[in-house]
């Protein structure tokens, strides 16, 4: 999971980087490092954790309207489960 954290970190400073017409990345490299960059990584981690037993609660209650439906939500719980143990 830290790869999908990671990326969205990335995605998150050039963004704001692009809207400053900022090129070099190196201040941001400095400034998200140690503990800043521990404790958002902590807050995405839970972020996605949080979202995943969402999606979990969600598949777990959400009765399927067809038989595709039901196989799609089989694999989408598969999948929600998968990741969750992963992030644990």
């Amino acid at each position: 999971m830290n790869d999908y954290i990671d990326d969205a970190i990335d995605a998150a400073v050039a963004v704001i980087q692009n809207e400053l017409g900022q090129t070099d990345g190196g201040f941001a490299a400095h400034y998200f490092s140690g503990e800043r960059l521990d404790a958002l990584r902590a807050i995405l981690t839970d972020y996605a954790r949080a979202e995943l037993d969402a999606r979990i609660a969600y598949l777990e209650t959400h009765e399927p309207q067809s038989e595709a439906e039901k196989w799609t939500q089989c694999d989408a719980y598969a999948q929600a489960i998968e990741l969750r143990e992963i992030a644990n």
